[in-house]
Formats: C-alpha cells, structure tokens, sequence
C-alpha cells in the first residue's frame, strides 16, 4: 500500500473516534456539575482523593502546615494530607456524635493549622454549619470531603457547598458512580488538577 493511501486510511480512521483527551465529555460535565450545585465552576480530577489533594493544593497546604481533621474518617483522606507534605492532626467528634467536637478543634488550633477538613460519611453534614463558623472566625480554610455525600444537603445547602472547597469521587460503588474519577468545587483548582 503506497504511503499516501496508508496516511489517508489513518487519518479516515482517526477521524471517526472519539475526542481522545475527553475534552468535550469534561467541560459538558463541568458545566452540569456546577449548575447542579450552583456553584461558578466545577473541576474534573481523577479520583476523590485526587479532589482533596487538589483542593489542599489550591488553598496552599503544604509542607510543615496542619490540616485538622474528624477522628472518624477515610485513609483516603488522611493520604491526600499527607501527599501534600501537610501533618494530619484527629479531632475527637462532638459530645452528641453530630460533627467535630469544636472545643477540641479549637484546643488542637496552632500557628500552623491551615485547614479544616470536614468529612461526610454515608451522607451525613453534621455540625458543618458551626464548623464553617469557626473556621471563618479562626482564619483557617474549610475543605470538604463530600465524597460519601453527593446529594445530601443541609439547612438547604449542598454537601460540599460551604466552606472554600468541596470534594467528590466518582468511584464505582458511590452515590453517582463512573467507575473513576472525582470533582471538586472550586474556582482556582484548575492549574493544580493537571499535575
């Protein structure tokens, strides 16, 4: 076969596939993504774990910083902490189960805490609208971990709505499942999900 009639079959046959960096299928997702929680802009990543690393990345969490988190969570979320050089620290939960205890939260609070991660297993926000206090008036950044919780709301907000960035995983066995992949809801994620 002559070169010319091997370059125009592959470019023919290149041509009916797919776009194979899922440029098109990301945005689209995107976009429905942020319309669904009425957010400004959602960011395709490729696991949950993914989003919450990016979303520690985006807030600058890093080495030597400090990033507090419930007593009762996921290694996947203690490992994206650690991915970033940052130190996990446990925060016992509140008295009544709903939630971190905030009086213990404040007593683990040094200078190098940056950030609060909120963790909402098998669906539940508990005591995420008084965190989400606490960590404006304290300075630190609010990271959701809404991976267990696509869907669930509280007090009419979205799970992974409030605070500076919420997270989500897209993995075989969640609430709304591709196989892989994750999301998280952020402005200024973009720059970091690439790498």
């Amino acid at each position: 076969m002559p070169e010319n009639t091997g370059h125009r079959a592959m470019a023919a046959a290149v041509a009916r596939m797919p776009d194979p960096t899922g440029y098109r299928e990301t945005a689209a997702l995107e976009a429905d993504l942020a319309a669904a929680f009425g957010t400004r802009r959602a960011v395709a990543v490729s696991s949950g774990t993914a989003a919450i690393t990016t979303a520690l990345a985006a807030c600058s969490i890093g080495a030597g910083d400090v990033a507090l988190l419930p007593a009762v969570t996921v290694v996947m979320t203690v490992a994206a902490v650690a991915a970033v050089g940052a130190h996990p620290v446990f925060v016992e939960a509140a008295p009544d189960g709903r939630g971190v205890n905030l009086a213990d939260l404040a007593a683990k609070t040094g200078p190098d805490t940056k950030a609060v991660l909120a963790v909402h297993l098998a669906d539940r926000t508990d005591g995420i609208h008084g965190l989400a206090v606490h960590t404006r008036t304290a300075g630190l950044r609010l990271i959701g971990d809404a991976c267990q919780a696509q869907g669930a709301a509280t007090l009419g907000r979205h799970a992974g709505t409030i605070g500076d960035i919420g997270c989500f995983s897209l993995k075989d066995g969640k609430i709304i499942a591709c196989r892989d992949g994750g999301y998280l809801l952020a402005d200024r994620a973009t720059a970091h999900r690439t790498h």
